[in-house]
């Protein structure tokens, strides 16, 4: 029961690590949104073309919520992805 603690601890560690390690880069079809995020979804860096900058403030904010949301998405189904191979590593046979 011990041994299994152990190696629950560790693969929570290694899975935490994973997280903070990942990279997911996101940008917008149209060009004027780049941004990347690491597996819990945190920015780590953001760029904004400067012609949405010309935008009115509603626009701004309406345009900005979907890249944001885009780009969430993304990391989501990346990282839930990621996870689901990382879990199969462990646990052979379990998820088949």
């Amino acid at each position: 029961m011990m041994k299994k603690l152990q190696e629950m601890k560790q693969m929570s560690e290694e899975v935490k690590t994973m997280l903070e390690n990942m990279n997911i880069d996101y940008a917008s079809s149209d060009g004027n949104f780049k941004c990347s995020m690491n597996g819990n979804r945190i920015l780590k860096s953001l760029h904004i073309h400067p012609s949405l900058l010309q935008m009115g403030k509603d626009d701004f904010e309406k345009k900005l919520l979907i890249y944001l949301n885009e780009a969430y998405l993304k990391a989501q189904t990346e990282t839930e992805a990621e996870m689901k191979k990382m879990a199969k590593d462990m646990l052979p046979g379990f998820l088949d």
